[in-house]
């Protein structure tokens, strides 16, 4: 997360799986932002997103990347 752009850029590499679900969590496990369909995985596994959080509220955050074969999870902190 940049907060000086107000963006949380999502890299992942070698995913398992061809289609993924984004997720973005708060700590009471409330959903503030979700993908609604399944994006593709490009070719080699690589997901990348740059998510503009300027409508999230301060706070401690979850963000899941998953796949139909994995889940990967990881926290960020909008100041």
């Amino acid at each position: 997360y940049v907060s000086a752009w107000d963006k949380l850029f999502i890299n992942a590499q070698h995913l398992k799986g061809t289609t993924y679900m984004l997720t973005v969590t708060d700590m009471m496990g409330r959903v503030v932002y979700g993908t609604s369909g399944g994006g593709r995985v490009t070719g080699g596994g690589y997901f990348t997103m740059d998510l503009d959080c300027s409508r999230f509220a301060q706070g401690m955050y979850i963000v899941t990347v998953t796949t139909y074969k994995e889940q990967l999870s990881k926290k960020f902190v909008k100041e």
